[in-house]
């Protein structure tokens, strides 16, 4: 599978002798498999293969514009946390249309850039921060597409700093007051509510916890489409 191999003594990156690369740019430098990003993208995509789905990149983990740009032409879209990362995002090539901003503490401005560029959906942490959007998004004469981020309490085998899904964590809405939060979204008039958002942590090496947290949200969004209001993501 390409990657990183010992040719002859040489370290190799998908057949690529790594001190040529040396001698051509420099050290210190960062090498990427181009084949090994490809065959694990394939084995997601195999994976949620007949659902509907779209697989977003989180730039905190990596915003190498070489590696965006080669994500952006697989068709993924794109995970920021920022200003900064959504315009990195546009920049490379990644639709608006397939970008989601999500993360705590966003600026005004960066809810404004959000809007502004028209992204598939704002992942919304408190009933406040929904009337800030609401806000900035009628001030601009627009309308702010959002998700509401849910906390389903559940215990993960991590790190404890790193485990966002517990009862105590700071992270999202409780589950128990998840639906009133829906309710004010839907009476906002310059959000578009079209998405349930939830994230349990990081490191987390067993299914079990994944199928968990999706049976809160996942009645909640049967809910929520009996009094009318039918979320598109999950």
């Amino acid at each position: 599978m390409g990657a990183f191999k010992y040719d002859k003594d040489i370290l190799a990156c998908d057949g690529v002798p790594l001190d040529q690369i040396a001698a051509r740019v420099g050290t210190p430098f960062y090498a990427y498999s181009r084949l090994r990003i490809e065959s694990s993208l394939a084995e997601v995509q195999r994976a949620l293969s007949g659902i509907d789905h779209l697989i977003c990149y989180s730039l905190k983990a990596n915003s190498n514009p070489g590696l965006l740009r080669l994500l952006a032409a697989k068709h993924c879209g794109a995970d920021v946390v920022s200003g900064g990362e959504l315009e990195m995002a546009l920049r490379v090539g990644i639709p608006p249309d397939r970008i989601v901003f999500a993360g705590v503490g966003k600026t005004d401005a960066e809810i404004e850039a959000a809007v502004r560029a028209g992204v598939l959906s704002i992942n919304v942490e408190s009933a406040e921060e929904l009337r800030i959007v609401d806000s900035i998004a009628r001030r601009m004469k627009s309308t702010a597409r959002v998700s509401v981020r849910v906390n389903p309490v559940v215990d993960v085998n991590t790190h404890p700093y790193i485990a966002t899904g517990l009862k105590e964590s700071k992270f999202g809405i409780p589950i128990h007051r998840a639906f009133e939060a829906f309710e004010l979204a839907a009476s906002l008039g310059g959000l578009e509510t079209v998405g349930v958002h939830c994230h349990i942590g990081s490191m987390i090496l067993e299914t079990e916890p994944y199928v968990e947290a999706l049976q809160s949200p996942s009645g909640l969004v049967g809910r929520l489409a009996k009094t009318g209001l039918k979320l598109r993501h999950v």
